[in-house]
């Protein structure tokens, strides 16, 4: 069953929701922590399990065990392919453009779509079936954070699932 709700954003926006996805604000940089040190590093590897995505970039920002962070950008057209973790839990924060979120519902065979605009964000718990791509105008930037457990990509490859 899906759920629709949404949290702090304006009430007359009405977003489709699939089950235990919440998408939040995310507050202006002014009203941020500051004192996030420079992780950058062209040297830096990082997690060797992450597939190789048919999106215009991939820059890896850090990686732990059980931590990630990766920045992507997204042409109109481009999209990460369906798929699902076991046990991390994604964190899709929108930076530029609008990213089109989507999730899956294996037992009703349907599909839910949300639009994240530059500040939203998104969390999706492990086990949801899901994809990220850009909206149809404009190419689109985000910061994806995935936590919880050592890092898996689960590709969906139901015949069911929107291409």
């Amino acid at each position: 069953m899906w759920d629709a709700h949404s949290t702090s954003l304006q009430d007359e926006k009405k977003l489709l929701q699939p089950p235990n996805v919440r998408l939040h604000e995310t507050p202006p940089l002014e009203e941020q922590a500051v004192n996030t040190p420079d992780i950058r590093n062209p040297g830096f590897i990082g997690a060797g399990t992450s597939p190789k995505h048919a999106v215009s970039s991939v820059r890896l920002l850090t990686s732990g065990p059980k931590v990630q962070a990766r920045e992507f950008v997204v042409e109109v057209g481009q999209r990460i392919q369906w798929h699902s973790h076991s046990k991390i839990t994604d964190w899709c924060f929108c930076l530029e453009g609008v990213v089109v979120f989507e999730a899956a519902d294996p037992d009703s065979k349907t599909s839910r779509q949300q639009s994240l605009q530059p500040g939203e964000h998104c969390v999706i718990p492990a086990g949801i079936t899901h994809r990220l791509r850009a909206g149809s105008t404009d190419s689109c930037r985000y910061l994806l954070v995935q936590a919880g457990d050592k890092y898996d990509f689960n590709e969906a490859t139901d015949a069911w699932l929107p291409s």
